[in-house]
């Protein structure tokens, strides 16, 4: 399996892979202390915990793609019984930062209880409940007390700040991204996060440094790394840095500039998504080219459905060219359409319907139903289309019309042909 090791101290992430079915828990920790160069430094791994900050001390608890952060230390030299080393954890919360006012000042801080260590993990886990539930102002406190508990005090800092970026409070998420790099100057993801920020905040120019400094942070890892899947990962967050910061070009006036970053992520990835749509922006919007559009929001709808991003852009290419240039794209030149294209053609339609492009999805509705003109499906699409536009009187003339090139279709006893009368009857009411 696939894990992500965080080192808490020096902020540096190893993408490891582990064969938990060959190998036990001790070869996982051998493996991070020999990716991590620990032995060489005379360090080792104290301890392992995951996001929620839970010990990991059994391969059953890992999972694909998990995050780990590992607590390292020095490995201490056997010393007289008489002496006993204490080794004081800097990930987790101590029973002398619970209780500020200890009344021996000197007594060395002691690994917390089991009671209390169970509580930071309650309150870890339910930090994470409430992002992802979007109960953002309960989160940031549930980090605070984690914070305030001595728990990774940078890593509570950095989740609070993504909290708050997720919440539009880009202003209050810089106050704890700047903290960050001033404990951290070579953490590419508190880069990428003021990356975000500034961009929220309209500060498009230092958005762009900082994510160029994220970019240039990972191509100077990227060097190092001979592992093909970690270099497979690297090389997708290069790429994510590379399209934000096409995209911080692009608002400043540089838009050529930040066209050919797109083009050069393309090159190398012709499926990246972000990349395709902000492609799909340009020729649309700076060369007026509806087809080259047309191929690269098709591409990203193919891939993902429910793209909204995409959509939009479909619907606003429709809006400017009309229909024409979206079915010379499908025919692919042919004066006639194939009729494998008619599921295609009807879910474009509903696209545009959602967008409240009604003449334009009546269009494809109509040249899917041509393609299959039994499928009852597109009629009643097409029908209901007519009706958000109010054209009761077209919506009867395609019931009729169906019914007349599919005289034996029937549901029990109902069959098209007493639909036929039914709608003969109702559109003697409308002329």
């Amino acid at each position: 399996m696939k894990l992500y090791i965080h080192d808490e101290i020096s902020e540096d992430t190893r993408v490891i892979i582990y064969d938990s079915a060959a190998s036990d828990f001790n070869a996982l920790i051998n493996l991070i202390q020999e990716e991590f160069g620990l032995k060489n430094k005379g360090k080792k791994v104290e301890q392992i915990r995951d996001e929620r900050n839970k010990t990991i001390t059994k391969k059953e608890q890992l999972k694909e793609k998990m995050d780990l952060y590992i607590q390292i230390s020095e490995q201490q030299k056997q010393q007289p019984q008489t002496e006993k080393a204490i080794e004081k954890p800097n990930t987790i919360a101590t029973s002398s930062s619970i209780n500020a006012n200890s009344n021996n000042s000197t007594k060395p801080s002691e690994v917390p209880s089991a009671t209390m260590q169970k509580e930071l993990n309650a309150l870890a886990d339910s930090a994470v409940k409430h992002f992802q539930a979007r109960e953002y102002r309960k989160a940031v406190k549930a980090y605070k007390l984690l914070q305030a508990s001595n728990v990774d005090s940078m890593g509570c800092m950095s989740n609070i700040a993504t909290v708050y970026i997720a919440a539009s409070k880009f202003d209050r998420a810089l106050k704890y991204l700047l903290k960050c790099l001033e404990m951290d100057k070579y953490n590419q993801n508190i880069y990428k996060l003021l990356g975000k920020c500034y961009f929220g905040l309209k500060n498009y120019k230092e958005s762009l440094q900082n994510f160029y400094h994220q970019v240039t942070i990972l191509e100077k890892y990227q060097k190092e790394i001979k592992d093909e899947s970690k270099l497979k990962d690297i090389t997708e967050l290069i790429q994510d840095g590379y399209v934000d910061m096409a995209k911080c070009l692009t608002l400043i006036g540089e838009k050529q500039q930040g066209f050919s970053f797109i083009a050069s992520v393309l090159k190398k990835n012709d499926a990246h998504k972000v990349a395709l749509l902000e492609y799909a922006k340009y020729v649309l919007y700076e060369t007026k080219d509806a087809s080259d559009s047309i191929t690269a929001t098709l591409r990203i709808l193919v891939a993902d459905q429910n793209n909204v991003d995409a959509k939009d852009i479909l619907s606003e290419i429709v809006e400017t060219f009309g229909v024409e240039p979206l079915l010379n794209h499908i025919s692919q030149g042919s004066e006639k359409l194939d009729t494998s294209a008619a599921p295609g053609l009807a879910w474009m339609a509903l696209i545009l319907k959602e967008h409240s492009c009604i003449n334009e999805a009546v269009v494809l509705y109509k040249t899917a139903l041509k393609l299959a003109p039994s499928n009852f499906a597109y009629l009643l699409n097409l029908v209901h289309t007519l009706e958000i536009d109010v054209r009761f009187k077209d919506a009867l003339c395609e019931i009729k019309e169906f019914c007349k090139n599919n005289p034996t279709v029937a549901s029990g006893t109902f069959t098209t042909k007493v639909l036929l009368e039914v709608s003969n009857f109702a559109f003697s009411f409308l002329t």
